[in-house]
């Protein structure tokens, strides 16, 4: 009779073990992404990542950053972390801002969570007004423009003239809307080219979203 209850009993614990650690294997959730903040610097060209994660279970995690140029960071914990990627050349920047980065997050129970970080909340900045004069005596051209932001916030514009063998070359920094005024003077080969293709304007505002206009 006794020992009947003790494999009752028995018997019954063997099922409680097994269903609590049933529950702990199953429950395991995904960890999370709290936050990202993301800054492209195309005349670096780099970009900045700023980021924290967590796990709803307070399981360790380890993080990966794909920067769509072939190469990844790994990072350890929840954070915050901080990095800047340098892509060695723009167009390498431009491609991994228009695809956006891939962040994996990964628990050590195999929970996995895949975010893409996009620069999001924040409008482009747009070109209000644009005037190009090219005098084809002297080879030069006058540039008159404006740019302006919908959120109203500061902006940087570059002007490229053209004139490098890559097709950029020379240029000019400006800081506001405007209406911002210069002028460039060319070689008649480059000045050909240039007045074919037209200038390329780079407009960015303070949260890094960045916008091209061409100016012919």
């Amino acid at each position: 009779m006794n020992r009947m209850v003790c494999l009752g009993l028995a018997g019954l614990l063997m099922g409680l073990v097994l269903a609590v650690v049933g529950c702990s294997s199953s429950s395991n959730r995904s960890p999370l992404l709290v936050r990202a903040d993301i800054v492209w610097d195309s005349w670096g060209p780099n970009v900045r990542v700023a980021f924290t994660v967590c796990d709803p279970d307070g399981d360790p995690v380890t993080s990966t950053l794909q920067w769509r140029d072939g190469t990844a960071s790994r990072f350890s914990g929840p954070g915050p972390h901080s990095t800047v990627h340098d892509y060695g050349s723009i167009e390498w920047c431009w491609a991994a801002a228009q695809a956006g980065l891939v962040l994996s997050i990964e628990d050590n129970r195999g929970g996995r969570t895949q975010c893409d970080l996009t620069t999001t909340g924040d409008r482009p900045p747009e070109l209000a007004s644009a005037k190009v004069a090219w005098n084809t005596q002297n080879y030069t051209v006058s540039v008159t423009f404006a740019v302006r932001d919908p959120d109203n916030e500061a902006l940087t514009s570059r002007l490229y003239w053209k004139t490098g063998s890559f097709g950029l070359g020379e240029y000019q920094d400006f800081s506001g809307p405007g209406p911002h005024t210069a002028s460039h003077q060319f070689s008649a080969d480059a000045f050909a080219t240039a007045q074919a293709e037209g200038l390329l304007l780079v407009v960015k505002d303070e949260r890094g979203y960045e916008v091209d206009f061409n100016l012919r």
